[in-house]
Order: C-alpha cells, then structure tokens, then sequence
C-alpha cells in the first residue's frame, strides 16, 4: 500500500513520500511536515506525527535522530520520552533532559505525569500535571489527566469537574 510506504520512507526520502501521501486519508498532514528544508523540525514533528498514530517505535527512531541533530530541544526529549513510556521502556533519561533544558515546558511535565499515572504513582503524576496545568491553563489535555487520575484515587467529583473544564476548552476534541 503507497500510503503505508509514505510513512515508512517519510524520514529519509521525504519528497517521494510526498508524492506518495497524496489523496492518502489520514495522513493528510504529511506533507506539510516533509515539506520543510529543516532536517530537525522535519524528524521532530514526524516523531509527534508517529506518535499521534500510535507508532511509538517509529516516533522513538526519528526522535533520537533528531536528537543527534539539536540535543538542546526539550520537545524532542520530550516527545521521546513519551514514546519510550508507551514502548515499555524507561523514559527517565529524556524527561530528565527534557526537564533540565527547560523546566517550564508543559508537555514535558505533562508527558512526565502520564508516565508516573501508568506506573501507579499517583501523588507523583499529580504533581507533574498540576504543574502542567499551571504553566498551560488552557490545555485540555491536562485537565483530562487529571480527571483520569481523580479516577483512579475515587475522587468522582473532583474527575467530573475537571473533564467539564476539558469540554470546555475544546468541545469538538474526542475525549
């Protein structure tokens, strides 16, 4: 199938892929991604496309490229943690970096408590995404979290609240 070659040859043959997404559903914005001249913004933001796919191998390979290309990104180092957690293995390493590069950067902390939530440190997630919250009060992804974590330590008003503030945000976002 084309539009699974695109995505496989995205990273190293970026305007053939191009012209193999074309009329490619779900995978419209490829192109625009592949499009650019930058070699790091072009493995970052496929290292996030791969993730919002839920390929967490291939978001981990073109992250550490990145990586190799900018090593001062926290985004990158976040975003591969992220995928390392989902994979299974230890993120603490680029979520660390992530973190000593720029600790006022949400998604890192963000991705940080999802992390501890999966591991079952629940006062550590709370945190982490508390934090999140308070540097992004906007982002309604955070609010979700919480209200997944709320959940889970039986707060049910308190979970209830926080995903009325997510709906809030971003109605049209699924949950």
């Amino acid at each position: 199938d084309r539009c699974l070659l695109a995505l496989a040859i995205a990273p190293y043959r970026p305007s053939e892929a191009i012209a193999l997404s074309e009329n490619c559903p779900g995978i419209e914005g490829l192109a625009a991604i592949l499009s650019s001249p930058d070699r790091f913004f072009r493995l970052k933001e496929l290292g996030k496309y791969y993730i919002a796919m839920g390929e967490y191998w291939a978001a981990r390979v073109v992250l550490e490229e990145a990586i190799e290309l900018h090593p001062d990104s926290p985004e990158a180092w976040a975003f591969l943690g992220y995928a390392l957690s989902r994979l299974g293995q230890d993120p603490s390493r680029a979520f660390a970096k992530s973190l000593d590069l720029d600790y006022t950067y949400p998604p890192g902390h963000y991705f940080l408590g999802l992390h501890l939530l999966s591991r079952g440190d629940l006062e550590g997630a709370r945190r982490r995404l508390l934090y999140a919250l308070s540097l992004e009060p906007s982002n309604p992804y955070f609010y979700t979290a919480l209200a997944e974590l709320e959940i889970r330590m039986g707060n049910y008003q308190e979970a209830e609240r926080r995903l009325k503030q997510a709906v809030e945000l971003a109605p049209e976002e699924p949950g």
